[in-house]
């Protein structure tokens, strides 16, 4: 599904047992609404796979060419998707050291 290019909302409509968002998240104008959408697509025990760049202690974010691109309104940290793998009751991994690739797994 891609609301621009394959805006077919059938696949919206079904379960999986993986998803994949990459460059996405940074884009949820109504994060709560769009996390919802997104966990709600998994079967039990399914997995959600996020690419994203996530902020660190040394990103300086006055200059940080990622928050240039205007479509990007969402930025995330590790904490931040600690409390969303909390929030929506899923396992956390964070799978890269950047910390720009992280999956949850509803359990």
């Amino acid at each position: 599904y891609d609301p621009f290019f394959f805006p077919d909302e059938a696949a919206l409509r079904q379960q999986y047992d993986f998803v994949s968002a990459t460059e996405v998240v940074e884009h949820f104008y109504h994060p709560e609404f769009s996390w919802n959408l997104l966990f709600s697509l998994l079967r039990p025990g399914g997995y959600l796979g996020i690419m994203t760049k996530c902020l660190t202690g040394e990103t300086d974010f006055p200059t940080w060419y990622y928050r240039r691109e205007e479509t990007h309104v969402a930025f995330y940290r590790a904490e931040t998707f600690r409390w969303i793998a909390e929030r929506w009751g899923t396992r956390l991994s964070i799978l890269d050291e950047t910390g720009d690739v992280i999956a949850f797994q509803l359990v």
